[in-house]
Parts: structure tokens; sequence; C-alpha cells
């Protein structure tokens, strides 16, 4: 199955999906929100992701989903991609986030994405969380030696 993923500004479509997901009480609406849509090939909407920038030179990856019907595809580590990505061209020096414990799949995708798995000073999102952190600097890019 093919998708794409594209940035959007309509935060109707992106709250739909959230509330067909998590329950219409989980919206996380920033004004420095960054929203990306991934649609299948018939063009309907069957994931999600938001970002959002801290002011620490990082971005939280804040919510994410996809529809039952588009997992098993990797889409998940699609969206986390494409969030690291618009991270890194605007700027930005490390990505934080957090996945429930019990949520198997989506620290699965993060850990295949390179994050690692840390303990902060405080539990900002609660005690069922675990925390993940990238630094995505360019003084830790791998560049190739001269032959």
């Amino acid at each position: 199955m093919k998708f794409r993923i594209r940035q959007t500004t309509n935060k109707e479509i992106v709250f739909n999906l959230s509330d067909a997901l998590f329950g219409s009480d989980l919206k996380y609406d920033h004004s420095k929100n960054v929203y990306w849509l991934a649609f299948d090939q018939n063009n309907n909407p069957v994931g999600f992701a938001q970002a959002t920038p801290t002011g620490f030179g990082e971005v939280f990856l804040s919510r994410s989903g996809v529809l039952k019907c588009a997992r098993g595809y990797d889409l998940q580590v699609r969206l986390i991609k494409v969030r690291e990505a618009w991270a890194r061209k605007n700027g930005y020096t490390a990505l934080v986030t957090y996945a429930i414990r019990s949520n198997g799949p989506s620290i699965k995708s993060l850990l295949k994405c390179g994050f690692k798995i840390y303990e902060p000073s405080w539990e900002w999102g609660s005690s069922q969380m675990v925390y993940f952190s990238k630094d995505i600097s360019d003084e830790h890019i791998s560049l190739p030696k001269k032959l």
C-alpha cells in the first residue's frame, strides 16, 4: 500500500483523526504546532502527526496516530522521519517525546528511528510514560571519510 505525507494547516482533519483514534478530550492545540497528514492511494486521510517547538532548541513530537486500516506499513516511522526532517531544516538540535508504556508499536518505531530512552528530571507526561530523545545537531552527523 502506498501513502503520501504532506504538511497541513487543516486542523479539522487532524482533530477528526485524533478524535477517531484517541477520543475527543486528547486534542493538543498550540499556536506553534506543525501538522502532517498521511493519505492512502485514494486520497483518504489515514494518519496524522504534530510537532511543537519548545523554545529550547528542541521539538516535542506531540500527537501522532495511524488508523487500523493503514497499520503494518511503517507509516508511523515515516511520520517520525518527516518531523525529524522538518526539525533539522528549521535549525532545531533535538527531538523529545514519550509513549505510554503499553504502546509497544510506538516504542518500537521510536527506537527504530534512533531515539534513546531517557529519564527526565521530572515526569512531564506521567509516570505511565517512557521518555525518548534524539540529538539531531549537525556535530553528531557522521560524514564519510575521504579515501
